[in-house]
This record gives C-alpha cells, sequence and structure tokens, in this order.
C-alpha cells in the first residue's frame, strides 16, 4: 500500500462517516497534539529504557493516530503532505549542511554559529528575518527569542 492509497483509505473513513463538518484546522491541530501526547506517554517514567520495546503496539497506534490526524489537517488545509516534507527537508538541508552537521546533535544557529541566526534588530527597534524577509515591531532585544525565530524558520 502506497502513500496515496492511504491518504485516500482515510479520506473515505472520514467520509462514509460524515466526519469532515467536523474538522476545522483548529480542531484538527488540537487532535494532532493530544494524539502526540498520548504517545509521549507511552516514554513517560521509563527511566533508562529509551526505546520501550515492551509498548511497541501501543507506540504504533498512537504514531498512526498522529499521522493520520496530520493527514486530515493537510486535506483540510488544501496542502499536499508530500510536497511539505519535501520542502521542509530542502530548508533542513541548507540550515543543516551535512559536512557541520554529521555526527552533531547541535541546532543549527550552533553548527554555523551566529551569523545563521534568522532574526536580527536594528537600532530602529525593527527586528527582520533574513529566511522571510518579514518585518517585524521589536521593543527590545528580549521580544526575539528562539522560539519565535524556531517559528519562523
Amino acid at each position: 500500500m502506497g502513500f496515496e492509497d492511504v491518504q485516500a483509505e482515510v479520506a473515505a473513513f472520514r467520509g462514509d462517516r460524515d466526519w469532515r463538518q467536523f474538522h476545522n484546522p483548529k480542531d484538527l491541530a488540537i487532535s494532532v497534539s493530544l494524539e502526540a501526547s498520548e504517545l509521549l506517554e507511552n516514554f513517560q517514567w521509563s527511566g533508562t529504557d529509551l526505546e520501550c520495546k515492551d509498548k511497541e503496539a501501543s507506540i504504533g497506534e498512537e504514531l498512526a493516530d498522529v499521522m493520520i490526524y496530520c493527514l486530515l489537517l493537510a486535506d483540510r488545509l488544501g496542502m499536499d503532505p508530500v510536497q511539505l516534507m519535501h520542502d521542509k527537508i530542502q530548508k533542513n538541508a541548507r540550515k543543516y549542511p551535512v559536512d557541520k552537521a554529521r555526527g552533531s546533535s547541535k541546532k543549527y544557529t550552533e553548527l554555523l554559529g551566529p551569523s545563521s541566526h534568522p532574526y536580527r534588530l536594528l537600532e530602529s527597534g525593527v527586528a527582520y528575518c533574513l529566511s522571510d524577509l518579514v518585518v517585524r515591531e521589536a521593543s527590545n532585544s528580549n521580544c526575539l527569542t528562539s522560539s519565535l525565530c524556531e517559528n519562523n524558520v
């Protein structure tokens, strides 16, 4: 069974039950997060057992739930999940060049140095993003947190 077959099966499952009416982007995104939390539950309190082999069936079910909700969200938003993943891998390839990232768990800002950070703060208090060319108001440099940058890179 291929990726398109699974997408069609998910859409048919939803369609047969007339559930598309309940699948708005907000609720689907919440469902992705909730199912991801259920996936994490399998690893909670596992100590040094990093793989939790005894919970593989549950892990597989929760992982499937996450992927199904991701497919439903992409469908609802009219986005092609294959293209989204391809584009993200291409973007990550630029952020994590093989010659610098191979064998390292460092974030791209550590690998490439501070000049690779996508946001810059000008003296005027305006932050700009090199990757998106998005201009944002900034009252001070504290507003330029790594989470803000991660969400826009």
